[in-house]
């Protein structure tokens, strides 16, 4: 395949573009912060800004003081300096100064002092070097030397220089914020995402070939890369202290991380810009003043800086997140009720008061009800960091092919710049509305783009007929029913079980309708049904995108459903192989219950009087001695019932079985 170049291409190629582009960029520019026209990204670091640009025929290095606006021309001779960065006191670039007298083609690196105003190189090894970055008295670059791209590291202080990078390395877009670098790597054809770890010497690769992975961000031992997943571009962590992977984005949307610092991470999702939280899975609208798409940004402190090619603009990254929110949810702005509004709604001018919103205080319990009171939005106490204002709205019912609408859509907005600590409870209620069929074919749904019912992970209140799930931020929902039904399951045992599993968007069947109810399920079937059934797979699980087992690749199927279930500890497989194909036993499919049932679960014991025992069973010594625990436990919750006063633990489930035992089981918990 073609290859993508990274972030840095060939110095050169920039300069001849450059050249032949630069005056049109600046032709009609006025206020430009610079008076040397940055070429190429600028660099910050503090109050430190460096850039390099082309003046009179020369490539130079230049620096501001932001705080004073004072620009200084750092190098001065007819060579090519490029590709500054800055830390603190230091800057660092490319020269070709030593290698112009040569007459030969290649970069060393320079450090200069800010303070002393002295230069010197640093790059005291033979190879062509180039794409140096600055952090935490250390430079990282590439050494492109005998075909390879090799990640170089420099201690300023020591002056120590070492090869960090393996054999075979071929690196771009190298990353570095004082204690681990990370890169894109193609010495396995795509591009890869590597890192080391400075204090513990050790290189990891952390992809393997999904596709390229691409554009890798390094904070705090934390590294963001993006790739492409399910036709959308998403955006992963890894962390280094613990070696979880963790998808950032679910959206069928392209991401692509833009600027990274401490837990935030501000992205393009699209066409347009989100702040997110890197711990909490997190995110909210932003805009750059303007509107316009930035070339770069920067984070720092609660603020965030835009660069647009042209100029800077800085601001508090609340000031971003409130033009976001007045011009997308509220144009004029929250209105806050004053004493001139009467109970009626009415203020003195007869203006009629359309929904100006709750004040919800930070230190208070909350709760704000839909006008037909069906929906409930509670906010306990701790919720937001500062008080906010909060609308709640009820729209039509949804028009979704195979969805039957049981309530209205119901909207919630959260105005100004409040942080978001927790999240915040919805419960829906179907009370006095008539059902046809299962009440238990009721899901609440999130509404997301499109129009695009997405169901979320409920508690279920029979009693009330009540359905209560977490949301996060500004948002849509309601009660619906997805009617599945099967062509093969009509007169079958499990037909009701099926259907309402099925409804639930837990278990599907087969391109001609049927369900095969009586098929023997495989292991990887049954994981993906558990998974699915707790609606995983964009919130509590940790994907990985390296196989937990030596017998799952990267690309079987049921890969994210697998590593999500082994990272929760549900399933451990036997000499590092899972045999994903192979048919589940009965007592198999106990034992990873009951592993589920023992970490979701508020309680772990029946609250049954009268518990079914294993003793009534006349093949309960045929239990493996491994699965006894789990068997008892799930006899006694009544997930397994057995049949003919038999548990057969080793026969192979069916599919029909593993849909009864999972209903039963989320009956226990109150998801059904």
């Amino acid at each position: 395949m073609e290859k993508k170049m990274g972030k840095h291409t060939i110095l050169p190629l920039l300069l001849l573009f450059t050249l032949i582009f630069t005056s049109f960029v600046w032709a009609d520019s006025e206020n430009v912060s610079f008076t040397a026209k940055p070429e190429g990204d600028i660099q910050i670091h503090g109050d430190s800004i460096v850039w390099m640009a082309y003046i009179r025929g020369n490539w130079d290095i230049y620096h501001m003081d932001k705080t004073t606006g004072v620009e200084t021309k750092i190098t001065d001779n007819p060579n090519t300096q490029g590709y500054p960065d800055v830390w603190q006191n230091y800057i660092v670039w490319q020269d070709d100064r030593e290698y112009k007298e040569k007459g030969i083609d290649g970069f060393d690196i320079y450090l200069y002092d800010i303070t002393r105003g002295q230069e010197k190189k640093i790059s005291n090894a033979e190879g062509n070097h180039q794409y140096p970055i600055i952090s935490d008295n250390k430079v990282v670059w590439t050494d492109n030397k005998d075909g390879q791209k090799n990640i170089m590291l420099y201690d300023i202080e020591s002056e120590m220089l070492d090869k960090v990078s393996s054999d075979g390395a071929e690196a771009f877009g190298v990353e570095f914020d004082g204690q681990v670098i990370s890169w894109m790597d193609t010495r396995d054809g795509d591009f890869d995402i590597y890192m080391y770890d400075i204090s513990e010497k050790i290189e990891r690769q952390l992809t393997y070939g999904l596709g390229d992975e691409l554009d890798p961000m390094v904070c705090d031992g934390k590294i963001v890369w993006m790739v492409a997943h399910n036709g959308a571009s998403q955006i992963y962590m890894y962390e280094v202290e613990n070696g979880y992977t963790t998808k950032l984005t679910v959206e069928n949307e392209n991401h692509r991380p833009l600027a990274f610092s401490g837990n935030s991470l501000l992205m393009e999702q699209g066409k347009s810009l989100v702040l997110g939280n890197v711990d909490r899975i997190i995110g909210q609208p932003v805009k750059p003043p303007g509107g316009i798409m930035p070339r770069q940004a920067f984070l720092s402190e609660g603020k965030v800086i835009w660069y647009d090619g042209r100029k800077i603009t800085e601001e508090e990254v609340t000031d971003a997140v409130d033009r976001a929110l007045i011009d997308e949810d509220n144009p004029e702005g929250p209105q806050t009720p004053d004493e001139s509004e009467s109970s009626s709604g009415q203020r003195d001018s007869g203006k009629k008061v359309t929904n100006a919103g709750k004040l919800v205080r930070a230190d208070a319990d909350t709760v704000i009800t839909s006008e037909d009171g069906r929906m409930a939005l509670k906010i306990s106490k701790g919720s937001f960091d500062k008080d906010v204002y909060i609308t709640v709205d009820t729209d039509e019912k949804l028009k979704a092919e195979g969805y039957l609408s049981v309530t209205p859509v119901y909207r919630w907005s959260i105005g100004g710049n409040a942080k978001l600590l927790k999240p915040l409870e919805i419960s829906v209620s179907y009370k006095d509305i008539a059902i046809n069929g299962s009440q238990k074919k009721i899901c609440l749904y999130k509404v997301v783009e499109h129009n695009t019912p997405k169901p979320i992970a409920t508690k279920i209140d029979h009693k009330t007929n009540t359905l209560a799930g977490e949301v996060e931020y500004s948002g849509k929902a309601a009660l619906l029913i997805y009617n599945r039904k099967f062509t093969d399951t009509e007169k079958h045992w499990a037909r009701d079980i099926v259907e309402i599993i099925a409804s639930h968007h837990i278990i599907n069947g087969y391109q001609d309708g049927d369900f095969k109810p009586d098929r023997e399920i495989s292991r990887a079937e049954f994981v993906k049904i558990l998974i699915s059934s707790l609606h995983l797979e964009d919130t509590e699980a940790q994907n990985s995108s390296k196989s937990a087992f030596q017998d799952v690749s990267d690309s079987y199927w049921a890969f994210d459903y697998i590593n999500a279930a082994y990272g929760k500890g549900w399933i451990t497989g036997y000499d590092g192989r899972f045999n994903p194909d192979s048919p589940i036993t009965r007592e198999q499919m106990a034992a990873i219950l009951m592993r589920v049932y023992d970490d979701m679960s508020m309680h772990n014991v029946s609250d049954k009087d009268e518990k079914p025992s294993l003793s009534g069973f006349a093949d309960k010594d045929k239990i493996s001695t491994w699965a006894l625990d789990s068997m008892k436990k799930a006899v006694e919750l009544g997930i397994i019932n057995g049949y003919n006063g038999e548990i057969s633990p080793r026969d192979n489930a069916t599919r029909a079985e593993a849909a009864a035992m999972l209903y039963r089981y989320l009956e226990i918990l109150g998801r059904i």
